[in-house]
């Protein structure tokens, strides 16, 4: 998926290790080292600090800062 992709790209830019892989369910998952997102046909989602998040992928570049905030907060302190 395009998306799925274009987040990645997004993150590494920034300076996250990130890799995608995806299932026979057309579900999307990127992985870093603290968050995982899922990327479905509609929306990214992603948990953190207890919450559950969600994005429309067209809201690309505010999904990638919303989980650049999640990864630090986490490695501040997770």
């Amino acid at each position: 998926m395009v998306a799925a992709q274009h987040l990645k790209d997004n993150l590494v830019q920034r300076g996250i290790t990130a890799r995608h892989n995806s299932g026979a369910t057309g579900i999307f998952v990127i992985m870093t080292a603290r968050i995982n997102i899922l990327v479905c046909h509609a929306a990214f989602s992603w948990t953190s600090g207890g919450l559950h998040h969600r994005h429309p992928l067209v809201d690309l570049q505010e999904t990638t800062e919303h989980v650049l905030h999640a990864f630090d907060v986490n490695t501040r302190w997770g």
